[in-house]
């Protein structure tokens, strides 16, 4: 990760778990996230949103998240392992940085457009 994304802050948690900082812009007139993902050997990466995220006026939590306390971000399917311990965990920046392009989009519609399955139902 460090090689593709130098920029990022590495820092073990346990012997076998380790958490990345790094920060995406999704465009050029957004602004910059900065997140970190969280992995555990032989298990899925979650996300983390590290700057408070605002939410829609009327909403009471983020869209297409675990949680929105946490700023857990759910960053693909788990079930259909679009993703899992066989991949690289760099696979995922992009995906994060779309998800970030369709928060902002939220703010603005107070629609996800970003589609995806999130809680048993496909947005």
């Amino acid at each position: 990760m460090q090689q593709a994304y130098p920029n990022g802050h590495f820092y073990a948690e346990t012997p076998t778990s380790f958490c990345w900082k790094y920060s995406v812009q999704p465009s050029s007139l957004s602004g910059t996230y900065q997140f970190k993902i969280c992995y555990k050997e032989g298990k899925h990466v979650d996300v983390f949103a590290l700057d408070k995220l605002s939410l829609c006026e009327g909403e009471k939590g983020l869209p297409h998240v675990y949680n929105t306390d946490k700023q857990h971000l759910c960053i693909y399917h788990r079930p259909s392992e679009e993703w899992n311990a066989s991949h690289k965990i760099t696979e995922i920046i992009p995906w994060i940085s779309e998800w970030f392009y369709y928060y902002e989009n939220w703010l603005v519609t107070a629609k996800w457009l970003g589609g995806g399955i999130h809680r048993g139902k496909k947005e």
